[in-house]
């Protein structure tokens, strides 16, 4: 039921796409969309996914599912761009079920890129590829965990399994080169996906979650292990990856249907190991990700270099140094504007979420070193004015008087600084300011100050227009031509 109601939403909200599949989670749905004939040739991309929570399953008396993915989503959007993890590209905001529209406002979806499989298909032996594809598939997905740990997780991913890794074929997007990596010979990019268990244990209290055949032993005591916990599911994944069975010794499947959760404790706990793998050199870094003892696994970073090694000296392909190009290539992408996109982008989704986004810039612009220079100047114009945007969406009076107390703030501060002010590079970062104007970037922010004073009755009218007169003065050549701003914003 829920989803035919998705889908004719999503043929409304698309219509240039339609939705031509979907996927059914432990709690999850995610449907695919894929262009129509008639405007493959004027849409891009051809394919991709929104997932939302599937209220099916929603129990009284179980999780809070909707709370659940809330908190996913706000973690999974504040995890900047990488190669090896998939994106949350935005919030769409779907109306509920008829039969929860008492309990929710919206039912959120988040579009994300649509990957071809998951290494499900590749360790069940329902794809073929060879040894060398698989280990840079494990080397991509080192390097998708290293950059989450890097960049917002703080205990760990929590659900590691092949369905969450998920391999894009670069044929179907890029014309490669005949050898190398990537290439024709090699296509596959692993993207780490589904962060719905990830730091449960700091958020919600508790990590005995995920599929039992790749929890570590500490986990069964509820217990977690910043990176090491994740290293151990790692290992059993890189098992699978190279020899199609469970460390267990048979089939993840049957071993599934046979064992318990105190058969599965046993054996994490154990250190019984079943690896068949060769060459000798992978074999003991995984039985090393296996050891019961945390203490002794090898980090991230060391699985991805033996990844790495080996593809050098078997296959002769230079995958680390395109692995630390990739690194150095997010890191430049990272824009300064980011988290305060974040927290924009959930505030309409509840409630709580509106709370959360405006505390936390709260704390963000009361944290910048006061009086502010202009290292930061550009980030504190950032946050303030979303927590304008944020403030004037809860909108009760005290929320009002802050909106017009810091947009009359930033007016001042703007004027205070003049001509000399740049920000395009602190506010748009390095690689997006080549053609833009120093003005238009100061007047972007001093505009929609305006606008926030106007809205919120914080000014007269003669102040309003000897603020506006100023500003027009000071930026002559970026002043909008077609209106003053007093009747554009009217």
């Amino acid at each position: 039921m829920i989803v035919d109601v998705l889908r004719s939403w999503l043929s409304l909200r698309f219509p240039e796409y339609e939705p031509t599949g979907h996927i059914e989670g432990t709690y999850g749905i995610v449907l695919i969309l894929e262009a129509k004939e008639a405007t493959r040739g004027n849409v891009y991309p051809l394919k991709f996914c929104v997932k939302t929570w599937n209220p099916a399953k929603l129990k009284p008396t179980g999780h809070d599912l909707g709370g659940l993915f809330e908190r996913e989503m706000r973690l999974w959007l504040s995890i900047p761009f990488h190669y090896h993890v998939l994106p949350a590209l935005g919030l769409e905001l779907s109306p509920p079920p008829e039969e929860l529209a008492n309990q929710f406002e919206v039912l959120p979806l988040v579009r994300m890129p649509f990957c071809d499989f998951s290494l499900s298909a590749c360790v069940k032996g329902d794809m073929a590829m060879p040894t060398s594809d698989r280990l840079m598939i494990l080397a991509q997905t080192c390097s998708g965990l290293e950059w989450l740990y890097l960049n917002g997780l703080q205990e760990g991913h929590g659900d590691l399994k092949p369905d969450n890794i998920l391999l894009k074929d670069l044929r179907s997007v890029f014309e490669l080169e005949e050898k190398g990596y990537p290439s024709k010979l090699h296509p596959w990019q692993a993207k780490v996906a589904d962060l719905g268990w990830a730091d449960i244990w700091c958020q919600g209290g508790g990590t005995y979650h995920a599929w039992r055949p790749y929890l570590a032993p500490e986990r069964f005591n509820n217990e977690v292990v910043r990176e090491a916990s994740d290293v151990f599911a790692l290992g059993v994944i890189a098992c699978e990856l190279f020899s199609g069975v469970h460390p267990g010794g048979d089939y993840t499947e049957t071993l599934a249907r046979k064992w318990n959760a105190k058969r599965w404790e046993k054996w994490a706990t154990s250190g019984d190991r079943s690896v068949q793998i060769t060459p000798p050199k992978l074999r003991d870094i995984i039985l090393r990700c296996l050891t019961p003892d945390p203490r002794e696994r090898p980090t991230l970073t060391d699985l991805k270099t033996a990844a790495c090694d080996l593809l050098k000296e078997i296959y002769d392909l230079e995958v680390a140094l395109q692995l630390s190009m990739q690194d150095e290539e997010a890191r430049k992408l990272m824009s300064p504007l980011h988290d305060s996109w974040v927290g924009e982008e959930i505030s309409p989704v509840s409630l709580e979420q509106l709370d959360i986004s405006v505390s936390q810039m709260e704390k963000s612009l009361a944290a910048i070193p006061k009086p502010l220079c202009s290292e930061n100047f550009g980030k504190w114009l950032i946050i303030c004015r979303s927590l304008q945007r944020l403030l004037l969406r809860r909108c009760n009076q005290q929320d009002l008087d802050a909106v017009g107390h810091l947009a009359k703030l930033v007016i001042d501060l703007i004027l205070g600084r003049g001509r000399q002010l740049d920000l395009r590079e602190e506010v748009y970062g390095k690689e997006l300011v080549a053609h833009m104007d120093p003005d238009d970037v100061s007047l972007e922010f001093a505009m929609e100050a305006l606008y926030n004073l106007k809205q919120t009755a914080n000014i007269g009218e003669a102040e309003l227009q000897h603020l506006e007169a100023r500003l027009q003065g000071l930026y002559p050549r970026a002043w909008p031509r077609k209106a003053s701003t007093s009747d554009a914003l009217t």
